[in-house]
């Protein structure tokens, strides 16, 4: 099954464009030393973007002009942005690369480190463009030769290897964007996917994981969303895709983009800085700007390809891996009546007024504290008593009241087991919210106890979870719960709960339903 849903990937990434399955077999050992050979000449110049260099800058200077300036909360660390022709993406684009403008002296002695699909060349392997510069009409970018050379040598499935990036356009059409930024100064570490199967990703996130610790980085993802459809269509996949990866849902965002209700042709390095978040502390994701090609005088609405700046920040220092919590939090998670019932109106409001316009409430921040303190979230619905959607998250990614806000619109519209609620099921749905603790990692899989905690696994970037809820609902063994959690939802095997690399958390969950309140 496992390789299944990674040749489905496979096959609607590298559909993005024609594929030559040529293997590239230029790696490290056959470069020899440094020569002309190492400058990447520009593949795209004078199609994507004016290849005049004062054209080029003029260009540029327009986008940057137009992109509003959006303040973040936390430190910059990573950035994904589309890699269209300037004419549809590139105004999209100059919101990303403005949160770098804005503060260029902070990031001049940074390496910005490019990872994106390649569109054109298949390889079963990570392809690093390690020596020499990449050329544009602005100039030379050059290579940051000691961390890509760290990088090739951490791993044998990632090579020094130029073919992949000949004609590839994902990478350089961000390059002018920093060269613009940085001049001269700049440093990159070009990096394409020779195929975003689950292996490699999961090998780049975690060499990338270590070697964030040692050197001062930016990491810009390259990456478009939904290609060729209908522009109402578009946006709705879109608005979907965007959520999983605000929310940092690597689940969701897999099983949508297997299913077909969502796109990103750079898949696999978004999945990338999904997985990096997770390990730092006060990780948040930003949007910056959405719109598609169909949003430009020269777009057709009819066939449209969709465009996202996204902010990655952390908003601690800390960078460990260790989710564990401290004293404070560890005390059992609870809240008060008033506050319940105040979230179980807002999710029923939400998506009274999501399913009738549209569009998502705007709701005032409210005065109680707990409401804006970051939580994770899970809203289940039932109709009838049976199951009719249920989307949450496992990373608190924004304040309660948001987070269920976020939560009820998926839960009723983008839960992929299930068609979307329609106006007249409104009356006859019920709404269940559980809020959760933060996570709590445990060494030995016997500490979980049954219909108290809640788990959630992972093992690479695979990963599922079961609220404490299911163990009541089923009556299973502990053994039996965890079986079901590795092999239904994180596709792993039955037992991989027992093997020393697989990551377990616990977590408690205050469980509140519009029933329980006489609100149905």
């Amino acid at each position: 099954m496992k390789a299944i849903r990674l040749i489905i990937i496979l096959l609607i990434f590298w559909g993005c464009s024609g594929t030559d399955n040529t293997k590239g077999q230029e790696t490290n050992s056959a470069q020899g030393g440094k020569s002309m050979d190492n400058i990447r000449k520009p593949a795209v110049s004078g199609m994507w973007y004016p290849s005049d260099k004062s054209e080029l800058k003029e260009y540029l200077d327009t986008l940057f002009k137009q992109a509003e300036d959006i303040e973040l909360d936390g430190e910059l660390w990573a950035l994904v942005a589309p890699h269209a022709g300037y004419v549809y993406s590139g105004w999209v684009a100059a919101y990303a690369f403005k949160q770098l403008m804005k503060d260029a002296d902070k990031y001049r002695d940074y390496t910005f480190v490019l990872i994106g699909p390649s569109h054109r060349v298949s390889t079963h392997s990570i392809a690093v463009w390690a020596e020499g510069a990449f050329e544009t009409p602005l100039g030379k970018a050059k290579i940051d030769e000691n961390l890509a050379n760290k990088l090739v040598s951490s791993n044998p499935s990632i090579e020094f290897n130029k073919t992949p990036h000949l004609q590839e356009h994902c990478l350089e059409s961000e390059i002018p964007f920093l060269q613009y930024i940085f001049g001269d100064d700049l440093k990159i570490v070009p990096i394409v996917y020779g195929d975003q199967s689950a292996s490699l990703v999961n090998i780049l996130t975690e060499v990338l994981k270590n070697l964030d610790k040692e050197y001062k980085t930016i990491y810009i993802v390259s990456s478009d969303m939904s290609h060729y459809h209908p522009y109402d269509v578009a946006v709705e996949m879109d608005k979907r895709g965007i959520e999983y990866v605000l929310s940092l849902d690597t689940e969701g965002l897999i099983n949508n983009v297997i299913n077909g209700n969502v796109e990103f042709c750079g898949f696999g390095a978004v999945l990338t800085l999904m997985e990096m978040a997770k390990a730092k502390t006060g990780s948040k994701v930003a949007l910056l700007k959405y719109a598609n090609s169909g949003d430009v005088p020269v777009g057709e609405k009819s066939r449209v390809v969709g465009y996202a700046a996204l902010a990655f920040t952390q908003t601690e220092e800390n960078n460990s891996n260790d989710t564990s919590i401290d004293e404070e939090e560890s005390t059992e998670y609870s809240l008060t009546d008033e506050q319940k019932l105040y979230l179980l109106k807002l999710a029923r409001r939400t998506i009274e007024h999501y399913i009738k316009t549209g569009e998502t409430i705007e709701e005032k921040a409210p005065k109680d504290p707990e409401m804006l303190k970051d939580r994770a979230v899970f809203v289940t619905l039932h109709e009838f008593g049976q199951l009719r959607g249920c989307i949450g998250e496992m990373i608190a990614s924004q304040p309660l009241y948001k987070s269920v806000i976020s939560r009820a619109i998926a839960a009723a519209t983008q839960d992929p087991r299930f068609r979307a609620v329609t106006e007249n099921e409104l009356d006859k749905i019920d709404i269940e919210v559980s809020v959760l603790s933060p996570l709590t990692q445990i060494d030995n899989y016997k500490d979980i106890e049954m219909g108290k905690h809640g788990v959630y696994i992972r093992k690479g970037y695979r990963s599922g979870v079961f609220l404490p809820q299911v163990a009541t609902e089923t009556g299973w063994s502990r053994d039996k719960f965890l079986q079901e959690l590795c092999s239904q939802k994180a596709g792993l095997s039955p037992d991989a709960y027992k093997d020393p690399e697989t990551e377990l958390y616990v977590y408690t969950v205050v469980l509140f339903s519009e029933r329980e309140f006489g609100l149905k």
